[in-house]
């Protein structure tokens, strides 16, 4: 017997696994104990030894008022090293935005995740778990007040709370307080 896998309504929208699609693509799998799904899958070819530059992107268009599709925004799935052995998958997913007007306008990369799983904002090989190039801002809220910097196991290396920096204390009550057990500590 026939069973139905794809269908195309009446606004255009196109439903695989579902018989009412709520988007010009919706997926939809029921199979019982499918934690992961992988509904949507774009290859690109390994040119062979040695390559890697690779990717495939997803890119979000606007329409403009001269009827042409403009991108605006892109994400890339890329790879970090050569593919010829099964062992080299090392992949990285990167994001980016246009930024400019006309010919001049150009896709530019805003952050970065590379295969070790660390997260570059403004470079596009980062280092550590998080490297931020460029300006940066922490903003504070009222459920919870404060930065905290703090170094695994040894508790909070430094706070920043209320316009008051803590360095070994989590309770500053000045601009700079400095609290520590160590006779040797100074400030050069």
């Amino acid at each position: 017997s026939f069973k139905e896998r794809i269908r195309l309504v009446y606004n255009g929208n196109v439903g695989i696994g579902t018989p009412d699609p709520g988007a010009k693509i919706h997926i939809f799998d029921n199979s019982a104990g499918n934690n992961e799904l992988s509904a949507l899958v774009l290859s690109n070819y390994d040119y062979g030894p040695g390559e890697t530059g690779q990717a495939v992107s997803i890119e979000g268009r606007v329409r403009n008022d001269g009827g042409g599709d403009n991108g605006v925004s892109k994400i890339v799935f890329g790879k970090d090293s050569d593919f010829s052995s099964v062992d080299n998958r090392d992949g990285n997913i990167s994001f980016h935005t246009m930024f400019g007007a006309g010919g001049a306008a150009s896709f530019n990369e805003r952050m970065r995740i590379d295969s070790s799983g660390n997260v570059g904002i403004g470079t596009t090989d980062p280092d550590a778990k998080l490297i931020v190039v460029g300006e940066g801002r922490f903003i504070r809220n009222s459920v919870n007040p404060c930065l905290s910097i703090q170094q695994l196991g040894s508790g909070p290396t430094a706070l920043f709370t209320g316009g008051n920096v803590g360095i070994g204390t989590t309770n500053p009550v000045s601009l700079l307080h400095i609290k520590s057990n160590d006779p040797e500590t100074s400030i050069t």
